[in-house]
């Protein structure tokens, strides 16, 4: 039996996430115990679907809608997130039903395409969406950075707990302008970029700049969801713990990367757009931003064939997600998904 899931579930479907973790290069458990329904919130309309088994929920999917650029039209995207079976429920078609179902809710909600994002490696999750009728149309590279004790904001910037409505309008602007030509891009004038950050779970106006050329902030993510690594680190990640073990102990103060079980708070970055120079110097703000909530790596989203020179300058590691679609309604949106370069979705990760 498939039903909509509403809050006295969220415990269950937060146990049910952990114990069915990511599978790609790292292998890594989502902890959604503060809330459960949190990330579903910066889309536009949602609804989060379980399937029902002896012992209560077994198999999990969240679908919402979002307003999107693709191939130079605005299009209603239908963006799929959280898909989740027990091992014990594996192999019984839960995934794909559950999959038929949002694709039904999201159809009604006048939706052309419906994607989701995969995490490389992730060969299981990959074929359930294949079946399903998603093809892999292009990716993601995830860039991450480590926090640092210094930098700050450039002259003239100012944090969006002072933004204007004209401020909030230029912001827009520049992600407009910058996102022009890309696909995935959220179509959003000033008042719908100020309801869509400002109802962000963990958002803090205080760690979002914006200076007359670029927009840049810190999103700390650890109030929507947390990560917790499920098997041993590879190899270069080793290599990353142990060089910034040896920084720590020369007192600069770099945050070690955790051990198994041990959660991993992560922040992402908001914006991006505008002039390269002014977003160096915001990233490096951002960056002190997370060094003082304790967080231990920033996320930078980019296109996976085009990453900023900005992001490149501070990245130690990236990983690479991609990004499948199926259409919807007979549109032709899905086949042109890919051809253009994408502008992904940080409030996505």
């Amino acid at each position: 039996m498939i039903r909509e899931a509403g809050p006295p579930d969220g415990p269950a479907l937060a146990s049910l996430l952990r114990r069915s973790p990511q599978a790609g290069r790292l292998v890594l458990a989502q902890d959604r115990t503060p809330d459960f329904f949190a990330r579903r919130r910066q889309l536009d309309d949602h609804v989060t679907l379980l399937a029902e088994g002896p012992g209560g929920p077994d198999a999990t999917a969240t679908v919402g809608t979002k307003l999107v650029e693709v191939d130079g039209r605005p299009v209603t995207a239908a963006y799929v997130l959280d898909v989740a079976v027990a091992a014990e429920a594996r192999r019984r078609g839960r995934a794909r039903a559950l999959l038929e179902a949002c694709h039904t809710w999201a159809e009604a909600r006048g939706a052309e395409i419906a994607y989701a994002h995969v995490m490389a490696g992730n060969e299981p999750s990959l074929g359930t969406f294949g079946r399903s009728g998603y093809r892999v149309a292009t990716g993601v590279r995830v860039a991450v950075a480590l926090p640092r004790g210094r930098g700050r904001p450039p002259g003239g910037a100012r944090p969006a707990s002072q933004w204007s409505d004209g401020e909030w309008d230029r912001a827009a602007g520049l992600l407009a302008s910058a996102g022009a030509g890309h696909d995935l891009r959220r179509v959003l004038d000033g008042p719908g970029l100020r309801a869509l950050w400002t109802r962000l779970a963990g958002w803090d106006p205080a760690t979002v700049w914006c200076t007359d050329r670029a927009v840049l902030g810190l999103w700390d993510h650890s109030a929507v969801s947390r990560a917790e690594l499920v098997e041993p680190l590879p190899l270069d990640a080793r290599v990353l713990r142990a060089v910034t073990a040896g920084l720590g102990r020369a007192r600069l103060r770099l945050p070690l990367v955790p051990d198994l079980g041990r959660p991993l708070h992560y922040g992402v970055t908001l914006g991006g757009a505008g002039d390269p120079h002014d977003l160096g110097v915001l990233l490096r703000a951002a960056l002190a931003a997370a060094r003082a909530r304790g967080l231990h790596v920033v996320m930078m989203p980019s296109d996976a064939r085009r990453r900023p020179r900005w992001v490149r300058r501070l990245a130690v590691a990236s990983d690479h997600l991609h990004v499948v679609v199926r259409p919807l309604s007979g549109s032709a949106a899905a086949g042109a998904l890919g051809r253009r370069p994408l502008w992904p979705d940080p409030l996505d990760l």
